[in-house]
């Protein structure tokens, strides 16, 4: 409380997931202490994917604290401005998936904003979808992990994300020992005609690897090449696919990475067409 006639201009800052927080700010020589309440109602969207039918499946995870069962609203927006509501129960964590009707006019990549609330909470995820992206369905496996980073990272439909976008989202990266690297996706059956690879970026650096081939799996297992590329430049790489697999690999040379840091591989994402 300022008094009358006063007025100070201050800020603070404070990371806050799932946890309460207490805030101290000082104000006119006075010491005040707060209790900030995190929403105990959270969603994220683990991926999408469009069905034979037209209609698109979400994924989402629904975390509550609140300790007791709440029938929440989802809601999702599109970007032509119309959107769309169902009702998931909530109670603890909760896997729900989410067939819609999607819009007439949707095409390419679009942002798919979701909410769940119920009548005093409140929380919201963004998730960038890309019409026609097959990898959200594969499973992901690497040769190593950074400390921190996961291979899931590298089909969860996020690229390079934003401010909000917590670092673990971004992107996948090795260990960074002198030998070679790989990521790949493994799919239930043979599919994709086009492979896509999105280096890291990261505060005006960018971390791309130069030298890597892109391998597909055989009908009688091993992999083989389809592609090699050296003294890369490209942040993002295109690569056909000359006939469908049931598992694609990224495998990255010794000491083939960055110039900056050539024994780390560093993807933000890898995604199949």
């Amino acid at each position: 409380v300022i008094p009358a006639g006063k007025q100070e201009e201050f800020s603070f800052a404070f990371d806050m997931q799932r946890e309460d927080v207490t805030v101290e700010a000082s104000c006119l020589g006075a010491n005040a202490v707060a209790k900030v309440m995190s929403c105990p109602i959270s969603v994220s969207v683990l991926n999408a994917e469009t069905l034979q039918d037209g209609k698109l499946r979400t994924n989402l995870q629904i975390d509550s604290r609140l300790g007791i069962p709440v029938m929440a609203t989802v809601r999702y927006g599109w970007k032509n401005g119309t959107s769309q509501e169902k009702k998931v129960r909530v109670q603890g964590s909760t896997k729900a998936s989410v067939e819609l009707d999607k819009p007439a006019g949707e095409s390419g990549n679009f942002l798919l904003l979701v909410s769940v609330e119920n009548e005093q909470y409140k929380s919201a995820a963004t998730y960038t979808y890309r019409m026609g992206q097959l990898a959200a369905e594969a499973v992901p496996r690497v040769d190593s992990s950074y400390s921190g980073y996961s291979e899931k990272a590298l089909n969860d439909g996020i690229i390079y994300g934003d401010e909000n976008t917590p670092w673990q989202q971004k992107a996948w990266a090795s260990n960074e020992e002198g030998k070679e690297h790989w990521a790949s996706l493994t799919f239930s059956r043979p599919m994709g005609k086009k492979l896509v690879i999105y280096w890291h970026k990261e505060e005006g650096n960018e971390y791309i690897s130069r030298n890597f081939d892109v391998q597909a799996l055989g009908n009688e297992g091993g992999w083989k090449t389809i592609q090699q590329i050296r003294d890369n430049k490209a942040d993002v790489v295109n690569v056909a696919i000359p006939s469908p697999s049931k598992a694609y690999r990224v495998l990255q040379l010794p000491g083939g990475g960055s110039p900056a840091r050539p024994n780390l591989m560093w993807v933000t994402e890898i995604e199949v067409y």
